[in-house]
């Protein structure tokens, strides 16, 4: 059996000398093959690196090794008690606040995620992560999702998911749809925000919509392939093709330069506006984030 902790508030107490906690971060099995981006690799340390750079109240650490438990079967179930204990083994052993296993294989029953409050454990899936992605979305907001709703469970130790469809950071999504939905505009309802407020400080709920409005956010990137694709955008984009083609033929080339790309930069505002005006609402002191930065990124 894992050897479990008593359910207490800990989440207020001062748990270092930084006054931060420490979340250990696995990768099992597979993960470091999962594409997230054009071309590119899902990568445990940079992931690791962005929740840092969003926030100041969990210091997020990795895992070296990159645990390898065996096929997913019937005999072994990722709720398995032996999965766990290791987890519980190696946050003991790293001296962790928590510690979450992040893995591209299918969860019991075909869930997003499990943990075990009481131990400080938990496992997240990136499996199908491409099914439930709202338009722009990534990997990487896909699961800092996932990890940021594990930890706050974990570090409270208490059960603060529920089963009613809120649109909310913890909604269980049993209609696995309803995942696409929190994604594309993540928030904390605010019966749950009374209850994260019984456990965590201001400031660290605070940092919690940080990366919420992280989620939120999509590349610019990202957003210029969204309106290529939606139609009443791609007619916008069309309209910037011909207004530029038709200066190009009355002005000079430098003329006609400078208003193509006064109407682009138009094109992008709007769709900014589009991506971000479901971003979450912080009913007080809202934490910012510096959306330039990630606006520009793409992971």
């Amino acid at each position: 059996m894992i050897a479990t902790a008593a359910a207490a508030d800990t989440a207020l107490a001062p748990p270092g000398p930084n006054g931060t906690r420490t979340i250990g971060l696995v990768s099992v099995r597979g993960l470091d093959s999962v594409p997230f981006a054009t071309g590119r690799k899902f990568k445990l340390d940079r992931f690791v690196e962005t929740l840092n750079d969003l926030q100041d109240s969990f210091e997020f650490v990795c895992e070296d090794d990159h645990w390898d438990l065996g096929t997913y079967d019937a005999t072994h179930l990722y709720r398995n008690e032996r999965y766990f204990k290791r987890l519980v083994e190696t946050r003991e052993r790293r001296d962790w606040d928590a510690a979450i296993a992040i893995t591209a294989e299918e969860l019991e029953n075909g869930v997003f995620n499990v943990h075990r409050e009481s131990a400080c454990v938990g496992v997240v899936t990136a499996n199908r992560f491409k099914d439930y992605l709202p338009p722009g979305g990534t990997l990487y907001r896909y699961l800092a999702y996932l990890v940021i709703c594990e930890t706050l469970c974990l570090l409270a130790r208490r059960q603060f998911e529920h089963r009613e469809y809120k649109l909310c950071l913890f909604d269980m999504c049993e209609r696995k749809s309803d995942l696409k939905d929190c994604l594309a505009a993540p928030t904390i309802h605010p019966d749950c925000l009374v209850r994260l407020r019984t456990a965590f400080h201001e400031p660290q709920i605070d940092d919690v919509y940080k990366i919420l409005g992280y989620v939120g956010t999509s590349s610019l990137w990202k957003l210029v392939m969204r309106g290529v694709s939606e139609p009443g955008s791609g007619f916008l984009l069309g309209a910037i093709v011909a207004l530029a083609t038709s200066v190009v033929v009355e002005l000079s080339v430098a003329a006609a330069l400078i208003v193509a790309a006064g109407v682009m930069v138009l094109f992008l505002v709007v769709m900014w506006h589009k991506a971000v005006r479901g971003r979450p609402r912080r009913p007080k002191r809202a934490g910012k984030v510096k959306r330039w930065r990630l606006l520009l990124s793409d992971e």
